[in-house]
């Protein structure tokens, strides 16, 4: 006998692409001025919203504000700083994620009504995320802003900010469902004698009975999000489809192992696919009724890669749900042993 089914899997790890995702990114920072200005530096606060219009690449507009006063302390209105910036990620480094960050930038001085000076820059820097989640993450953020025209002044900006992914504007298409098939053993056929003997049997009460155990592995669809051990909905019906196979065979049992690629640590890859295997197998017990004692989970990490690390197609091949089923089968041949 033997247990068919297999597709290619892919992990969304933290650099997944979230392209039509939008941020909201409240902030808070200090804007050290050019002391040509002779206006005191100040702590600013403020908001970004951002576009990821192409992974990697985001596009951010930035608002921020403080009371403004010259250095004799003469009240000036209120300081406005508008930023628009392109932020394009390096590359993951665990939970880390860096960037660099080019653009334009205005600082204005005064109140609403009367504009004191208003000033372009061109606006440069780095910065990097810590995610907590797919969704929430701390971010530092270091601009150098050079003035250009008549302003030749020079401001820093040194912030943190709470970043919020709202999330993208399209789904992905569910995956195609893959159907585990169950291909039955060919049964040869003998004389009464020679049944038992080529099946390698046993004879009881009459009867020959053979003991067929088989072990297959099959690899099951399911993507995550990024940095998170839940399965999307849209990958439920690959589970379901391994549920039903085992319900049919209940003496079937199952190891699932998860797999990563070598990106990041080896620790958090091994820690990463143990969380998302024993969520697989959870669903298998609480959504489908698959006793628990008949599902194992192991994650394998980075240890068991099937391609190389070098390139996006080979690390996509070694990020896998594998399950290794189990099956034993009973064939009974009722024989005249005589």
């Amino acid at each position: 006998m033997s247990v068919s089914a297999a597709s290619d899997f892919v992990y969304p790890t933290i650099e997944d692409d979230r392209s039509g995702g939008v941020t909201f990114t409240p902030m808070f920072g200090n804007l050290n001025l050019d002391d040509g200005r002779n206006v005191d530096s100040d702590s600013v606060i403020g908001f970004g919203l951002g576009y990821r219009f192409s992974d990697p690449y985001m596009v951010e507009f930035v608002y921020a504000t403080a009371d403004a006063e010259t250095k004799a302390g003469a009240d000036i209105g209120d300081l406005r700083q508008y930023r628009l910036e392109m932020l394009y990620d390096t590359g993951d480094i665990g939970n880390f994620s860096p960037y660099i960050a080019l653009g334009a930038a205005s600082t204005e001085f005064g109140n609403n009504a009367t504009v004191v000076d208003d000033e372009g820059a061109i606006s440069a820097g780095f910065g990097a995320r810590y995610n907590f989640t797919d969704r929430v993450a701390l971010r530092g953020d270091a601009r150098y802003l050079r003035g250009v025209g008549d302003t030749k002044g020079a401001d820093v900006y040194l912030g943190l900010a709470l970043q919020i992914f709202l999330g993208a504007t399209h789904k992905p298409a569910p995956a195609p469902v893959q159907k585990v098939s169950f291909v039955q053993p060919k049964v040869e056929v003998y004389s009464l004698a020679e049944r038992c003997q080529k099946a390698g049997g046993v004879i009881n009460a009459g009867n020959c009975v053979k003991k067929s155990v088989s072990t297959d592995k099959i690899t099951l669809k399911v993507e995550f999000a990024s940095n998170s051990d839940k399965v999307p909905s849209a990958y439920l019906p690959e589970i379901e489809n391994l549920a039903t196979f085992m319900q049919q065979y209940p003496t079937a049992t199952a190891v699932i192992g998860g797999h990563t690629d070598s990106t990041g640590s080896a620790e958090y890859n091994q820690s990463l696919s143990q969380r998302r295997v024993n969520e697989v197998a959870r669903l298998l017990s609480a959504n489908y009724g698959v006793d628990a004692s008949r599902v194992s989970a192991i994650g394998y990490g980075e240890a068991q890669p099937i391609a190389g690390n070098d390139t996006a197609v080979d690390r996509a091949k070694n990020r896998r749900v594998e399950a290794s089923i189990t099956v034993e089968v009973e064939e009974t041949l009722s024989i005249d042993v005589k």
